[in-house]
This record gives structure tokens, C-alpha cells and sequence, in this order.
């Protein structure tokens, strides 16, 4: 089995950034979807399984430059080597509408850790395309991998025209994280990303979840 669940909890404040090691977990893809399908897939890079019970994610909203108790989600399990883990946004509710919608089946399918079900306990997966992800190790309080710019809110233009309503995989030439918080975030160097349509219909989901659930 490639991941064995455990049960989630909630991780406590603490500082920012330090360096990563080239052999640690990094974030391998990133969807940011129509509606509440929000996904976030970590790799095991290294030829050992992992405990993810030292793994948190973070989101740093709109350009903060910390982020708050409730945008800290721990995460649990056992990541086997060279697999992934899919964090994905708890909306299952079939009769959900609106802010409660549910995901498409297809996230659904891939998924394998549900977080964050009710925004005001915990509002780490409810990211937009303009906030920073942070994948952080407990035990060394090492920012592992950054996505996006702490302390930067780009808006609907710079960085965010590329990651909003995208699906972005991580290059097969990275081998780490991006653990420098203040560097500008160049999404084309590190990622390969697929456009979401809103009108689903019309849509080929392939492009969307080709990768979703393993990487390269």
C-alpha cells in the first residue's frame, strides 16, 4: 500500500523557515480547481517509508506573512518510498451547494487524506490561487517546500494568473523543495500546468487528473 491513514489533528504555531534536505517529501502537484476541488499531492522522494505525523501544511492567505492556527493542518499516515500522498479538501456531501459543494468524483477517487471540512476550524486547503502553500517538517521546523511568495499577494496578475483555476505538476528535473520564502516565485521553471474550464461540460478532466495520484 502506498499510504496507510491515520487520524488528522491540528499543528501548533511556530517560527518560519530553514533550509531542506534534497531527500525530503516536496509537493508534486498542485490543483486548484472550479469550485471546492483543491488538492494538494506530496512525494516521497527518498527509498524510506515516511511518518507524515511530522508533516504539516500551511497556508499563508493573501500576502500574511504567517500563518494562523487555523491555516495549519498536520498531516498523518505512512508515505511509502517513491509514492505520493492526495490532500484534498473535505467537501464529500453529494446534496452540498455553493461553499459546501462537493468535489468531482474524479478528486474524490484520488484522494487520500480528506482535511479542513469546516472553514472555521480550519481554512488551510481553501487556498484561491494567491496564497502561499508551505509543506513543513514538525520535528526540525523546516519549510520543506514553498509554493507561491510569503509575504506577497500578487493578486489576479503576476504569479496567480498561472496558478488560480490550474493544475500544476512539478517538472521531472526537480528533485526538492523550494525552501527559500522570500525568492520570486517563477511557476514555469518548476511546473507544468493544465487551465481549468468553468464550464465543466465542455471540459476533457483527463487533462486535469492525468497526473493526480503519482509522480515522476
Amino acid at each position: 500500500m502506498r499510504f496507510t491513514t491515520q487520524l488528522l489533528g491540528l499543528a501548533l504555531l511556530m517560527p518560519l523557515f530553514s533550509n531542506a534536505q534534497c531527500t525530503d517529501l516536496f509537493i508534486s502537484e498542485y490543483l486548484e480547481g472550479w469550485s471546492n476541488n483543491k488538492a494538494i499531492e506530496i512525494y516521497n522522494p527518498t527509498d524510506a517509508a515516511v511518518d507524515l505525523g511530522d508533516y504539516r501544511l500551511e497556508r499563508y492567505s493573501n500576502g500574511a506573512t504567517a500563518a494562523q492556527d487555523n491555516q495549519k493542518v498536520d498531516l498523518s499516515g505512512t508515505l511509502d518510498a517513491n509514492s505520493v500522498v492526495v490532500v484534498v479538501l473535505d467537501k464529500q456531501d453529494p446534496d452540498g451547494v455553493d461553499f459546501e459543494a462537493p468535489v468531482w468524483d474524479e478528486l474524490a477517487e484520488a484522494a487520500d487524506l480528506w482535511v479542513c471540512p469546516v472553514y472555521a476550524d480550519n481554512n488551510t486547503m481553501y487556498f484561491n490561487g494567491n496564497d502561499a502553500m508551505v509543506l513543513r517538517k514538525i520535528s526540525t521546523n523546516s519549510a520543506i517546500d514553498i509554493f507561491g511568495k510569503i509575504g506577497e499577494d500578487p493578486g489576479e496578475t503576476g504569479w496567480a494568473e498561472m496558478t488560480q483555476n490550474h493544475s500544476l505538476v512539478r517538472k521531472e528535473a526537480v528533485t526538492q523543495g523550494d525552501t527559500d520564502a522570500l525568492n520570486d516565485f517563477l511557476v514555469v521553471d518548476e511546473w507544468n500546468g493544465t487551465l481549468w474550464s468553468s464550464d465543466s461540460l465542455n471540459y476533457t478532466l483527463d487533462l486535469v487528473f492525468a497526473n493526480l495520484g503519482s509522480h515522476t
